[in-house]
């Protein structure tokens, strides 16, 4: 069926689909159809062909632009932007921590999970009581991203415990930042013109 929507034509077309195919090997199977979807297209000319089809009563409901699914409402669009700003804020977080800790030591320091940062914790807390029980000499292997241990003093561990918080804390700042931006968006078009991508620290 077609019907005129000032100048436009809207074409529904019932869409079938195969239940069960023909089997070749027995003569004169059919197969069997199924009902399948109804799609509904915008044309600004209807088709000389159709003309026949075209109807001009209220039986035919039109459809708007975009098809049978109703658009996500902005609280969708919030939920759905939501979720992006954390798998972005997680996948900088998998990277790693880039840490330079002066003299030629600088390399990258896991932090994939919690268990990555259950070790930086732990030597860190080792270095504070060696720190404080002014014991010298002290040296922690530490394993970097590249495979690589480095003996470091306890003031270097630290230091590097001290540069992945600030990274950590840094991405949070701009997820919170990206959050606010998208709950204080009031319309799609709002919402559309948002870079979720910018304002992440290095």
């Amino acid at each position: 069926m077609a019907q005129a929507l000032e100048g436009r034509a809207e074409i529904v077309m019932p869409v079938t689909r195969w239940a069960r195919r023909p089997d070749t090997a027995v003569e004169g199977d059919a197969g069997e159809i199924a009902p399948g979807v109804t799609a509904a297209i915008l044309v600004d000319r209807l088709p000389a062909a159709l003309a026949p089809h075209e109807v001009t009563g209220a039986d035919v409901e039109p459809l708007p632009a975009g098809g049978l699914v109703e658009p996500p409402s902005i609280e969708g669009r919030r939920r759905i932007l939501r979720a992006q700003v954390d798998a972005l804020r997680a996948g900088a977080e998998a990277q790693g921590c880039l840490v330079d800790l002066g003299g030629g030591t600088a390399f990258l320091v896991d932090t994939r999970n919690e268990t990555d940062f259950r070790n930086i914790l732990g030597l860190t807390s080792f270095a504070q009581i060696a720190i404080a029980a002014e014991v010298g000499g002290v040296l922690i292997p530490f394993r970097g991203a590249d495979d690589i241990t480095r003996p470091l003093t306890p003031a270097q561990m630290i230091a590097l415990s001290q540069a992945v918080i600030l990274r950590i804390a840094g991405l949070y700042d701009a997820a919170w930042a990206h959050k606010a931006a998208i709950e204080a968006a009031e319309t799609h078009t709002a919402l559309d013109l948002l870079d979720l991508t910018t304002g992440w620290p290095a």
